[in-house]
């Protein structure tokens, strides 16, 4: 695995967004998002898979493409489980996720549950397939 990319395989899927986070008021009345004891799991979990895995931190602009495996056929919304995953990966594969340019996610049933990531840098330099400063609407 080179430094101008990085992969990490994960054998269990991040919970949802929705048995993630739960709102907190405080004695004031205000809310707060707090993590449940799913998501610090997980996030215990992807840190030690990094570590075993040799995944290095970066600080540069970021691609990002994610695979989810499921089991099943139940409706899965690939959207409620990458914000999990990603703030997970945030100071492990990443500094923050605001670093990244590219963010490709595909939703696959296969017979055991996965995650596969891989890391690119980012290349302003590359030409985009549209560029939308440049096309008359």
């Amino acid at each position: 695995m080179s430094l101008e990319e990085q992969q990490l395989i994960l054998n269990k899927l991040p919970p949802s967004i929705n048995h993630a986070y739960i709102h907190v008021k405080s004695k004031k009345g205000r809310l707060f998002k707090v993590k449940t004891k799913y998501s610090k799991e997980y996030e215990e979990y992807v840190k030690a898979e990094c570590f075993k895995q040799g995944v290095k931190l970066t600080h540069r602009n970021v691609k990002v493409n994610i695979i989810y495996q499921f089991t099943d056929y139940r409706k899965h919304d690939i959207d409620n489980v990458n914000k999990v995953l990603l703030d997970a990966l945030e100071g492990l594969m990443f500094t923050d996720d605001n670093n990244i340019y590219d963010l490709h996610c595909t939703k696959q049933i296969k017979s055991k549950p996965a995650v596969g990531i891989t890391m690119r840098f980012h290349d302003p330099e590359q030409k985009e397939v549209i560029d939308y400063e440049t096309r008359n609407v």
